[in-house]
């Protein structure tokens, strides 16, 4: 009767540790296809807001091809420039992405701005200097991250304070804004407009030097000085042409401090 009193109570705590071991299996698989599915649906969603960015870069290529061409430049250099600072994969890929997308706020404006040959007026200047917010809000607007909202409309932002659309100083504009603002403002001196020849990497580089450290960021500067003594910009430079085009983009502000060429 001993034995079989304890047979039965093994019996018992077998049968307990059957169903545990089962409603544990059950759960951690319940769980794992729980998981799947977020992944499943975050990749999704992740995949949507890539097609939305990617549709405003698009956008920008049917309203002014030479400014979305621009634009291109300006990613893949921001992109060497985020290298040269020492950022991560994900950072660099943040930085090309923040530059095919710095100037969708341009969409709207008019021809009078955009190919406009001569000096601004007030109010025109007043519109142009409004696209790094309209840029921020459509990328907020179709799902971008706001990381990359930020440093689309830090872009035109200087480490004394004299940059827009908010005054933001040194250390507040985020480094990735840093990075894409001398490569914008590389470009666009690099770049044949319709009212001024291309100038040389030498010469581009000096007149960021004298912007330094009070309208571009110093290491920003440094990091991409690095890039072209490397040889690796203009990215035809090793193949024997130059690459540099006659972009019609946006004119630069004529008379400000620090000279004409920063782009708008």
């Amino acid at each position: 009767a001993p034995w079989a009193s304890l047979l039965d109570e093994l019996a018992v705590v077998a049968g307990f540790v059957t169903v545990g071991l089962l409603v544990g299996s059950l759960t951690m698989d319940a769980e794992s296809r729980r998981d799947e599915r977020d992944r499943v649906l975050l990749a999704a969603a992740r995949s949507e807001v890539r097609s939305a960015l990617d549709a405003l870069v698009t956008a920008l290529g049917a309203r002014d091809p030479a400014l979305a061409e621009h634009s291109r430049r300006v990613a893949d250099l921001a992109e060497l420039v985020a290298h040269e600072l020492g950022l991560d994969r994900s950072q660099r890929a943040a930085a090309h992405l923040a530059g095919r997308l710095h100037d969708v706020g341009k969409i709207g404006l008019g021809d009078d701005v955009l190919q406009s040959d001569q000096q601004l007026s007030l109010e025109q200047r007043a519109r142009i200097r409004d696209h790094p917010r309209i840029a921020a809000e459509l990328v907020r607007s179709v799902g971008g991250d706001e990381d990359l909202a930020e440093t689309v409309l830090a872009h035109h932002e200087s480490p004394d304070g004299s940059g827009y659309p908010r005054g933001l100083r040194g250390p507040a504009i985020p480094l990735l804004a840093r990075a894409l603002k001398v490569a914008d403002i590389f470009v666009a001196i690099t770049e044949a407009r319709r009212y001024r020849p291309a100038a040389t990497p030498e010469s581009a580089i000096e007149e960021l030097r004298a912007m330094a450290p009070d309208r571009v960021d110093a290491a920003a500067l440094a990091a991409l000085e690095s890039v072209v003594a490397k040889g690796w910009w203009p990215p035809g430079h090793l193949g024997g042409h130059n690459e540099t085009s006659a972009v019609a983009a946006a004119p630069a502000i004529v008379g400000e401090k620090g000279g004409s060429h920063e782009t708008q």
